[in-house]
């Protein structure tokens, strides 16, 4: 209903941003690990406060790793070394090579990110809220060669999400070893299905590897994850109300001024019927 409903993209997009921000907001508070000198090990900058976040960009995350700086010249050196990490990897040929392929390179987002800088470890994470099918869902790949694919519902996503990512998160650890300063880095996705499922291996998994390292923390992580989807999503089952209503009440209003021949009663019959 909400992927298709344009009425509905703009409570959408507010519903994703309202969880993600209260949920990367518990991440940064429960994430304990220390380091011996009693500093955070995990950090997330990207969580600004109670009621605000930030989604970087690749300049952004490059910056923060100290792949690049901010200025003229470092935004040309990045956008040389975009190209040159595609063309090496065999990603671009000739043709790709234009200012826009680097833009929307560099233009990626993803929900968030956490840094490890001790270990110099960079963590995209994603949130997502798919239809939560029991059901194997995507088809077999390409690159797959085993006679098994089966994938449920989060595991159908998490490959997508990886997918997105993948070339991103690979040209950090190519440049980072090209300036002699390398980075692992690590894709976390969490996910609670529309029908409000929340596979609770995937989500104790995801948050130990964030520094979240006591059990019932990282239950109440996710159940509070689960209770802020249910909150808001009413808010996108009210505004579709609304939109459905505002829909019928044009196409009513559409009858009357296109059937002006028909008896009163029975243009009430028909606002009658369009309103059940």
């Amino acid at each position: 209903m909400q992927g298709y409903c344009k009425a509905l993209q703009k409570p959408r997009i507010a519903v994703h941003h309202g969880v993600w921000r209260d949920l990367i907001r518990h991440i940064g508070k429960q994430s304990l690990e220390e380091h011996d000198d009693g500093s955070r090990i995990w950090t997330f900058p990207t969580s600004v406060s109670a009621v605000k976040h930030e989604e970087w960009e690749m300049k952004e995350i490059l910056a923060h790793m100290g792949l690049m700086t901010d200025t003229q010249v470092g935004r040309s050196d990045t956008a040389r070394e975009i190209t040159s990490f595609h063309i090496a990897m065999g990603y671009w040929d000739d043709d790709d090579l234009t200012d826009l392929k680097v833009q929307a390179f560099v233009k990626v987002r993803p929900d968030g990110v956490g840094f490890n800088l001790i270990a110099r470890v960079c963590a995209f994470l994603e949130f997502t809220r798919p239809m939560d099918s029991r059901d194997g869902a995507s088809e077999q790949p390409d690159w797959y060669a085993g006679a098994d694919w089966s994938l449920d519902w989060a595991q159908d996503k998490d490959l997508e999400k990886d997918t997105r990512y993948a070339r991103h998160l690979e040209h950090k650890r190519w440049v980072s070893k090209r300036q002699g300063i390398t980075w692992t880095t690590a894709q976390n996705n969490l996910t609670v299905g529309v029908r409000v499922f929340a596979i609770e291996a995937a989500w104790e998994d995801r948050l130990t590897r964030l520094g979240v390292n006591n059990a019932k923390t990282r239950d109440v992580i996710r159940r509070q994850a689960i209770r802020k989807t249910l909150e808001l999503s009413d808010v996108v089952l009210r505004h579709f109300h609304v939109a459905t209503q505002r829909a019928l009440n044009g196409l009513y209003r559409l009858c009357l001024t296109t059937s002006p021949t028909r008896a009163p009663s029975d243009l009430n019959s028909a606002g009658n019927f369009w309103a059940q």
